[in-house]
């Protein structure tokens, strides 16, 4: 509830300015509910259903998906594009194709890489580990990506040092594949950078914005 209640906040007020966003990010299983990957599902969280999207605004959000069995459990991706009333419609859904040794044992990988348009425009989306794969830039290339974008959950690495090299690894996909790439991360760092790997905009370990 509290990590819901947080995202909420951000959200809302990421909507609420002036200048409304074309893109929205959540990172990783940012909403570990184990929901259905339906529009009805995605409109169960809080924050998603109460809030209306503006008519231009993309979202991108990382969630536990649940399966017909606990082994069929599997962590994904939703692309959401405002429908009637400004409702968050489901467009796109896919499953993590590269999951964890060991850690995400229980889980069920996807069968492609996960890629959507937003904006008109073609993203591909690589859910934290997926972002260590030099392939994973062979792919965006080959599918016609303009965009790329990391969801991670790397709260707990914490401060560690894999913290910090695996948030630099996805800047050499960026490289790789010769597109601008943004990072979105629960504990940080969360940044933009553009196709030679520069930042253009970072929050660091453990802030917020």
């Amino acid at each position: 509830r509290v990590i819901e209640e947080h995202y909420g906040a951000l959200y809302r007020r990421a909507l609420a300015g002036p200048a409304k966003p074309d893109l929205v990010l959540f990172p990783e299983t940012a909403f570990d509910w184990h929901i259905q990957p339906t529009t009805e599902g995605i409109r169960r969280i809080g924050p998603l259903g109460a809030t209306r999207l503006p008519a231009r605004t993309s979202v991108v959000v990382g969630a536990s998906f649940a399966g017909r069995h606990q082994a069929d459990s599997q962590n994904g991706v939703a692309f959401l594009q405002p429908g009637e009333g400004g409702l968050p419609v489901l467009t796109e859904a896919t499953s993590k194709r590269r999951l964890v040794p060991f850690i995400e044992a229980g889980h069920r990988p996807g069968a492609r890489w996960a890629t959507g348009r937003v904006g008109g425009r073609r993203l591909f989306v690589l859910i934290c580990y997926e972002s260590m794969y030099a392939e994973a830039a062979v792919a965006a290339r080959e599918e016609g990506a303009e965009l790329l974008a990391v969801l991670s959950d790397d709260a707990g690495m914490r401060w560690s040092p894999m913290a910090w090299t695996h948030a630099e690894q996805a800047k050499l996909r960026a490289i790789e594949a010769g597109l601008p790439l943004v990072r979105a991360g629960q504990f940080g760092p969360s940044y933009a950078v553009d196709a030679y790997g520069r930042v253009l905009a970072a929050l660091g370990h453990g802030a917020t914005g």
